[in-house]
């Protein structure tokens, strides 16, 4: 019976702090979104999905191109890019500083 206790207590607690945990890293999401418009990025958010051989960001306003190292994981997704929009002719693209999945 004592070890039940122990092991339902142990349970809890871990539960607690695995919310905790969660409700710190959408902070910090929440943070870095801030921090990026402060530094002259714009936000963007959609789907992450690929367009031949180029990732793409589809947003309601249309598709984006996507630069960056890291927004292939992101594919098959939706996700918040914070990024720099850069036109080339008809084509506007993303150059993404940051990427975060929306869940």
């Amino acid at each position: 019976m004592k070890n039940g206790i122990i092991a339902a207590i142990i349970i809890s607690m871990a539960c607690i702090t695995s919310g905790a945990i969660a409700n710190t890293n959408k902070k910090v999401e929440k943070i870095a979104l801030s921090q990026g418009a402060q530094a002259g990025l714009k936000s963007f958010s959609g789907q992450v999905k690929m367009k031949g051989a180029v990732v793409i960001l589809q947003t309601d306003k249309g598709d984006f191109p996507l630069e960056g190292e890291s927004v292939k994981k992101f594919v098959g997704k939706k996700a918040t890019v914070l990024g720099t929009l850069k036109t080339e002719g008809d084509v506007a693209r993303i150059v993404v500083a940051r990427a975060m999945e929306i869940k």
